[in-house]
């Protein structure tokens, strides 16, 4: 009969490694050669059954030896179960740590209990709270800043008044006359005062080679003043009209002056009059309007002069204002109108060649006027 299988006999300490390297892997190559020793002493082990036991699971043996076995099985069994649990460790018992590989040196690379307690001793729970008085020169640092709820005057905000002052609010156009109240937040006002344009006169009808003329009217006058510090509650004002073009034949008036508290610009005078023949005539145009009362003043300007001379006539347009543009003399046709604010209305030329022409009306000026510009 073949020999006894050997016994198999752990060679390395799995749980010795798991003590000493948590983190890591049990290393395969021990794995392997301990695997593969319990393979061979379990493949001799059934080796060894096969030669002493049947397919159906009965002993090898002769009759004989069938015989003296069951006359011997009750004493030997119990003998070799005796030893057997002599041999077995108790269901209760104790190692020391010696007994246990690795574990003495597991044991010595773990925290000291005292050391462990000592330092979580010195340190602050998770959540906690600290008073003011505890941050370092916290309360000082409150202390210089605004409440989150707090408010500023213009005078505290560096250079804010002068960016604010001179911003344009609006601008107002006045007409007609009354008194004009600043509105709410107005700190400075610009006023432009327009005078009306006087108006160019008219001509009467000639015959065939009879000359007439009439002159241009004169421009507004025209004035501008800034308001600053307190204004007033309110300030009168009045704006003047335009000339109305004259009859045929009729010399043209003068335009309305406008006024705005102690501002006045005047409006322009009418044509100087009108001739129908002569060898030599000069007809002067109306004289522009003055202005006083404004930081500038600017009058207008005058109506051209027309002449009339023999064999031929020249023209004479109506005068500028600062805000508009006198109308344009014509010949043998009414002149054109006058553009913008208290300019002049233009003169006519009558001449009676080819043949005799029709009487014709004046031209007038335009209307004045008062621009007021707001800043806040």
């Amino acid at each position: 009969m073949s020999q006894v299988p050997p016994n198999y006999d752990r060679q390395y300490s799995f749980t010795g490694f798991s003590v000493n390297n948590p983190t890591s892997q049990q290393p395969g190559n021990y794995l392997d050669e301990e695997f593969n020793a319990v393979r061979a002493s379990l493949n001799q082990t059934i080796s060894r059954l096969s030669e002493i036991q049947r397919d159906d699971g009965e002993l090898k043996m002769s009759d004989a030896q069938a015989a003296a076995l069951a006359a011997d099985s009750e004493g030997t069994l119990a003998a070799a179960a005796q030893a057997a649990v002599l041999a077995a460790a108790g269901g209760s018992h104790t190692h020391s740590i010696s007994q246990v590989n690795g574990l003495q040196s597991a044991l010595n690379q773990k925290a000291d209990e005292a050391a462990l307690i000592s330092g979580l001793s010195n340190k602050a729970p998770v959540s906690h709270t600290h008073p003011i008085s505890e941050v370092l020169l916290l309360q000082a640092t409150l202390d210089g800043k605004a409440s989150s709820t707090h408010t500023h005057s213009i005078s505290d905000v560096s250079g804010l008044s002068a960016q604010l002052y001179g911003r344009l609010m609006q601008v107002d156009i006045l007409s007609g006359s009354g008194n004009y109240i600043p509105p709410t937040g107005a700190k400075a006002l610009y006023v432009e005062v327009q005078g009306g344009g006087g108006a160019g006169g008219g001509v009467l009808a000639v015959a065939t080679g009879v000359t007439t003329v009439s002159s241009g009217g004169g421009g507004g006058g025209y004035c501008a003043k800034l308001f600053t510090g307190t204004l007033a509650a309110s300030y009168t004002y009045s704006v003047g009209l335009g000339a109305s073009a004259p009859a045929a034949g009729t010399v043209g008036s003068a335009g309305g002056g406008s006024t705005f508290d102690t501002m006045t610009a005047n409006g322009g005078s009418g044509n100087n009059g009108a001739t129908t023949f002569g060898n030599y005539w000069n007809v002067v145009g109306g004289a522009g309007g003055t202005a006083t009362g404004g930081q500038i003043n600017i009058k207008g300007q005058r109506g051209g002069s027309a002449m009339i001379h023999t064999g031929f006539v020249t023209f004479s347009n109506g005068g500028s204002s600062h805000l508009g543009i006198g109308g344009v003399a014509q010949l043998n046709a009414l002149a054109d109108a006058a553009t913008g604010y208290g300019a002049g209305g233009g003169g006519i030329s009558s001449y009676g060649y080819p043949g005799a022409q029709t009487a014709k009306v004046g031209s007038a000026g335009t209307n004045g006027i008062i621009r007021v510009w707001v800043f806040g």
